[in-house]
């Protein structure tokens, strides 16, 4: 959700997918999807539509062994549209990393590009595209890729039907896990 302030905004968000199959020879179940993911944005507006922010994420997957990766760092960004019914901005940073891949403990830092676009089409429906880039600063070839699309049309005043299409690219993934997972959800959102 959303919270915009005439000197803050404040972007959160939480995400989670599980999924199993069964394979119907050996009757063995296998997780298909399982992925936490919490994102929070702190915005202050600095001068027009510059601001500042603290970015923050903490993730779990299970099938790329990632028993966490925390993320936290300043940004830089710039509202290129700022209005009611769209916003449009990109932004700039260097976060820091902490995570738990294939048992291994690793920290390192990363720059990050982040691109956000909203557009409320009317009263119950909303269209967004959002990108986030993050590589390893010391090594940029090493980096991940987070796109996600959809539109959502609200029931209620805090609950919403959606789809949405989340693609997740790694250039460097874990042993035996693909680099990209392209991922088309439908779907229930709350809006706290």
């Amino acid at each position: 959700g959303e919270r915009r302030a005439e000197e803050t905004d404040l972007i959160a968000s939480l995400y989670g997918e599980y999924g199993t199959t069964e394979d119907p020879g050996t009757g063995v179940e296998s997780t298909t999807e399982g992925q936490l993911r919490g994102q929070a944005e702190l915005r202050w507006k600095l001068d027009g539509k510059l601001y500042a922010s603290i970015n923050t994420e903490l993730l779990h997957d299970a099938l790329k062994d990632i028993s966490y990766r925390l993320s936290i760092g300043p940004n830089i960004g710039y509202y290129f549209i700022d209005d009611d019914d769209q916003k449009l901005d990109i932004s700039l940073g260097v976060n820091e990393v902490f995570e738990r891949v294939a048992g291994k403990d690793d920290d390192y830092a990363t720059i990050r590009v982040a691109e956000k676009y909203s557009w409320q089409i009317n009263e119950a429906s909303d269209f967004y595209f959002n990108t986030e880039f993050n590589a390893r600063a010391e090594d940029v070839e090493d980096n991940t890729t987070l796109f996600v699309t959809g539109v959502k049309s609200k029931v209620s005043e805090q609950l919403s039907i959606f789809t949405e299409l989340r693609d997740e690219y790694d250039s460097r993934p874990t042993a035996g896990v693909k680099h990209n997972d392209a991922t088309l959800l439908v779907g229930l959102n709350y809006d706290f």
